[in-house]
């Protein structure tokens, strides 16, 4: 693959990355205020809530990580 190839698929594997990341940003967002809304008993509410920024927590860190790996320029 020449370089120019690889800064094009690069840039789009970040834009790709970037659009995950809003969607598990807002999922958890989403998340956090039904469980407020629809007054679920506070264990219940707080087990929705724990789960979700798990979840939330772990997507950003393999997001993170294939950033690092795949997208920042390498040192020779």
């Amino acid at each position: 693959m020449k370089k120019q190839e690889e800064v094009i698929v690069i840039g789009e594997l970040e834009d790709f990355l970037t659009e995950i990341e809003a969607l598990v940003r807002a999922e958890t967002f989403k998340a956090d205020r039904n469980a407020n809304e629809h007054r679920a008993p506070q264990p219940y509410r707080d087990d929705m809530q724990g789960y979700s920024r798990g979840v939330s927590i772990w997507g950003l860190k393999v997001i993170k990580m294939i950033r690092e790996r795949f997208c920042t320029e390498k040192k020779a």
